[in-house]
């Protein structure tokens, strides 16, 4: 976008004239920019539709409202509204937070990291939004997808599991796939979250939909743990236990597990079915998550 383009999207908010701006190139931050104005400095997010829109600001509202500030505030604009379309696209405007993505170097983080999604879990039991978000990497519509290159890597020998293999671990863990109990983020790793002088705050809920707690968990300490070279994985995993036990409940290992399962094998299917990815990288990688699998597997 150029300048012209943020400047009327700008006006539509109560935070003074454009000065600067620019667009945010880390990560998956497709058409996210970094604004200076007037009154301040701020993130303006094209997103998907105007549901989207206001499933977030929901989400971050309650959650603010009831004093839990570990995430960072959406703003309304001047007539209202959760987002602002321009051109037929949608965008939101949040504060901006100076922080970056958490260093896992000691278990300090580790543990602020718990906590913080034990509060925003805590927060979301009392959260009542209408929800059209759906699981966009249900396990077994992946499945479905990827069969046929499935049963080519195998024929390969690539990966080590037959199509009767994953069949049966898909049909296992598609039970808790379709939980949708409780509000859950969607897209929980440490990539959606901010870190700076021991304050941590949880971006991006634009995957958020109806779910179980413990997705958003294991998804987090999946993340947590590729990230940290130095930490074993059972150190992690008793940290992380204790420190959300300390605000919200005491963890049920053997669920938190076969979540963890869940995490992976989507994370697995989604590399099968990728066509950027060469036969024998995507061997590579599978190998790699089905050891992680198996650390974690030791460690409960």
């Amino acid at each position: 976008m150029n300048y012209s383009m943020i400047a009327d999207i700008i006006c539509n908010y109560p935070i003074g004239n454009l000065i600067s701006y620019y667009k945010i190139e880390k990560g998956n931050t497709a058409d996210t920019y970094f604004i200076e104005t007037e009154l301040g400095e701020w993130i303006l997010r094209k997103i998907k539709n105007r549901e989207q829109g206001y499933t977030e600001f929901g989400i971050v509202n309650h959650l603010l409202n009831i004093g839990i500030e570990c995430v960072p505030k959406i703003v309304e604009s001047l007539d209202n509204k959760a987002t602002v379309c321009i051109q037929g696209k949608f965008y939101n405007l949040q504060e901006y937070f100076k922080g970056n993505e958490p260093a896992i170097e000691d278990v300090k983080i580790i543990s602020k990291v718990a906590e913080s999604i034990a509060l925003v879990q805590k927060g979301l039991d009392t959260c009542h939004i209408a929800f059209e978000n759906t699981d966009r990497f249900e396990i077994k519509y992946q499945w479905e997808n990827a069969k046929n290159i499935w049963q080519e890597l195998y024929t390969k020998n690539i990966v080590a599991f037959s199509n009767k293999d994953v069949e049966n671990i898909v049909r296992k863990l598609s039970d808790l796939s379709s939980s949708n109990k409780q509000i859950i983020h969607g897209d929980l790793g440490i990539w959606n979250m901010l870190y700076k002088d021991d304050v941590l705050k949880i971006i991006d809920f634009g995957e958020a939909r109806m779910g179980d707690y413990y997705f958003d968990i294991a998804g987090a300490l999946a993340s947590i743990s590729e990230k940290s070279k130095n930490i074993p994985i059972e150190i992690i995993c008793d940290e992380f236990i204790e420190s959300y036990a300390k605000k919200k409940f005491l963890l049920d290992t053997n669920k938190l597990l076969s979540y963890i399962h869940l995490w992976y094998w989507r994370g697995i299917l989604a590399i099968a079915l990728s066509s950027n990815i060469e036969s024998n990288i995507k061997g590579k990688v599978i190998a790699e998550f089905v050891k992680t699998i198996d650390i974690f597997d030791n460690v409960f």
